[in-house]
């Protein structure tokens, strides 16, 4: 089940975690000639290695996603609304209590003559986190060329991702974007290093296949934080670096390659490498050192 692009509602493979994300879900849709409209609730499913598997108590999501093929010339416009309900989160005077986050958003991806493709998503969210006020938004545009005379085939490709961080004040207002359960690369990551929360994102790439069954993709970014106040999140939602002393919001610099070779119909072979040349804001906060890792990859299908 993916849901739009998949950055704030999908059950993902398991890239970067020991176990896929799976749902307790009812998904149902309605098509016209004109637009095709989702409804989904659903709650995550965690995994329980010595019994049943059962969905976090009082964690759910609704959403109401819409696509208009006809709005535009060669483009698709996606209006939707999405809630996110979770207990026991603290505000930031540290009092427990609900959260209840309300998505209204929208994308528009489209195709244009010369091989060229767009895309553009935007999503406000408001609500409560325990008894502070939301207020949180998210962004990502971009676009490519193919070009298609080339016997490999190879698309240039480069966009923006932001997504909002807190300012740090006791204010009763928070304003940490919340991806929800999307995927593990909201951000077209390779990687899959960083989340799509309090971060600026600037991506240039390229892809082609110099083989008929291997593609090869090559991506640099350059990643700030939108807030020094908050912290770098990882592609699991997690803080792993906070510092409110920093005085840069430059997380750094990488380059991300990786190459996917189809074996057979069902079987796909990966390998990659992952680098991260780190910024001022990883330097103030003790965490400089320069991180080169290469991975590997299956996939098999049943």
């Amino acid at each position: 089940m993916v849901i739009g692009s998949g950055r704030l509602l999908a059950s993902t493979d398991a890239w970067w975690a020991n176990t896929a994300r799976n749902f307790d879900a009812m998904h149902g849709s309605f098509t016209t000639n004109y637009f095709k409209t989702e409804l989904v609730a659903c709650s995550a499913v965690l995994a329980n290695p010595t019994g049943l598997d059962e969905h976090k108590p009082g964690d759910h999501v609704y959403a109401d996603y819409n696509a208009f093929s006809h709005l535009l010339p060669g483009a698709s416009v996606e209006p939707y609304f999405i809630a996110h309900t979770s207990m026991g989160v603290a505000s930031k005077d540290k009092k427990l209590g609900d959260m209840d986050t309300l998505a209204a958003g929208g994308r528009i991806i489209g195709k244009l003559r010369g091989g060229v493709d767009y895309n553009f998503e935007a999503v406000h969210e408001f609500g409560s986190y325990s008894n502070d006020h939301l207020n949180a938004s998210g962004l990502v545009a971009g676009g490519g060329w193919t070009i298609t005379q080339s016997g490999w085939a190879p698309r240039v490709s480069g966009d923006y991702a932001y997504a909002s961080g807190d300012d740090g004040r006791k204010d009763g207002s928070r304003e940490t974007f919340d991806n929800m359960y999307g995927s593990n690369q909201p951000m077209s990551s390779l990687t899959g290093q960083f989340d799509w929360k309090n971060i600026k994102d600037l991506r240039t790439g390229v892809e082609f296949s110099p083989l008929r069954k291997l593609k090869v993709k090559v991506d640099g970014r350059d990643l700030w934080l939108a807030s020094t106040a908050d912290g770098l999140y990882n592609c699991a939602g997690t803080r792993t670096v906070y510092d409110t002393k920093a005085t840069s919001a430059h997380v750094g610099e990488t380059i991300e390659m990786l190459a996917t070779a189809s074996v057979t119909r069902s079987t796909t072979l990966g390998f990659g490498v992952g680098t991260l040349f780190s910024g001022a804001y990883l330097q103030q906060a003790h965490k400089g050192a320069t991180f080169i890792y290469p991975f590997i990859s299956l996939f098999q299908k049943f």
